[in-house]
């Protein structure tokens, strides 16, 4: 090996947008060979997959190449002896496991070389596989949602007669949910989203709009002195709408859960 190779002031962080190296160690081992050791600083960009948030994962990659073509250094990890550093936390996931692999790129110019070996480059790729703690998260991010669902559903308990109570408690249910809807856009990409976020929103209002229907429907009924189709209809409501509701959340929590 050349003593005078200094491969901290050559490689290139490839998916970062800027690094720092600091307290590089440099010796010659015994059987000759040179040894370079050293902190890299790194802020890299992630491509975040947040459809399955919270019960996402993620795989962070580090892509680490030089300028020297792959003839004339390989990048070549010790996978065994590679393991993440036991100071090395992110806040709200906990790391699964840490994978080291060379990767030969090839690129459409020879960079000015006029040989073909100038078109290829040894590459370093890390990945380091997380798994978000969404214990805590789920109720944080639904809790707007589930008071409104409450809410909603309640008003099926209130006299039909009631039609201003009933509205009262289903505008309720809307500033409820629609304050979790700012909470979370304030967090999510609306653009990208999450099947979970989604589907309750949806949902959500859905039972909403029913819940006040139904109180509408049944303030009507009364008025025309139909006080026992009224009351019917209403139970009637009321048990298919929170029968769908639970199987629904379910199987979204299920589907969530799966893609893991």
């Amino acid at each position: 090996a050349d003593p005078a190779f200094k491969p901290f002031d050559s490689l290139q962080v490839l998916n970062g947008r800027d690094w720092t190296h600091r307290a590089v160690n440099s010796q010659v081992l015994a059987d000759g060979r040179h040894y370079t050791a050293g902190f890299l600083s790194v802020t890299a960009s992630h491509p975040w997959d947040l459809f399955y948030y919270p019960f996402d994962r993620q795989s962070l990659e580090i892509i680490i190449e030089t300028p020297f073509t792959s003839e004339q250094l390989r990048m070549v990890p010790q996978d065994e002896r590679s393991v993440v550093g036991q100071f090395a936390e992110l806040k709200g996931f906990s790391v699964e496991s840490l994978n080291l692999s060379e990767e030969i790129a090839s690129y459409r110019t020879d960079f000015g070389l006029d040989d073909a070996s100038g078109t290829r480059f040894s590459r370093l790729v890390i990945e380091i596989a997380l798994k978000r703690e969404s214990g805590r998260i789920v109720l944080a991010i639904l809790v707007g949602f589930i008071v409104a669902n409450i809410i909603a559903l309640l008003t099926f308990a209130i006299d039909i007669k009631e039609l201003g109570i009933r509205t009262s408690m289903v505008g309720s249910a809307v500033f409820a949910a629609i304050g979790n809807m700012y909470l979370l856009n304030s967090q999510l990409d609306p653009a990208v989203g999450s099947m979970i976020v989604d589907r309750f929103a949806v949902s959500t209002f859905s039972v909403i709009l029913v819940a006040l229907i139904c109180g509408i429907f049944g303030h009507a009924m009364e008025r025309r002195d139909r006080h026992r189709l009224a009351v019917n209809v209403n139970r009637l409501v009321f048990v298919v709408l929170l029968t769908c509701a639970v199987l629904f959340y379910v199987s979204t929590f299920y589907a969530a859960m799966q893609g893991r």
